[in-house]
C-alpha cells in the first residue's frame, strides 16, 4: 500500500528486500555445497609463507573461474 512516513518508507523497502533476496535452497546440491564451505574454511586458516607477497583482489571472472573448477 501508500506509505508517507519515513518509518514506514523504510519498513516497506525492508520488506520488499527481504522477499526479494531469500536463498533458494530448494534443489541446492548438498555435496557441492560442503565442498565450498571445506574450501573457504581451509583457506581462511592456511598460514601464507613469511616470503610470499600479498593476496592481490580477484577479478569477478577470476572468481568465476575458481567457482567453475569447484564443480
Amino acid at each position: 500500500g501508500i506509505v508517507f512516513t519515513d518509518e514506514d518508507k523504510a519498513e516497506a523497502f525492508a520488506d520488499s528486500l527481504e522477499l526479494q533476496c531469500r536463498t533458494d535452497m530448494g534443489d541446492a546440491d548438498d555435496d557441492h555445497i560442503e565442498l565450498v564451505e571445506d574450501f573457504a574454511r581451509d583457506l581462511r586458516h592456511t598460514e601464507p609463507e613469511p616470503d610470499e607477497a600479498p593476496l592481490r583482489s580477484a577479478s569477478p571472472a577470476e572468481i568465476r573461474q575458481f567457482i567453475d573448477k569447484l564443480k
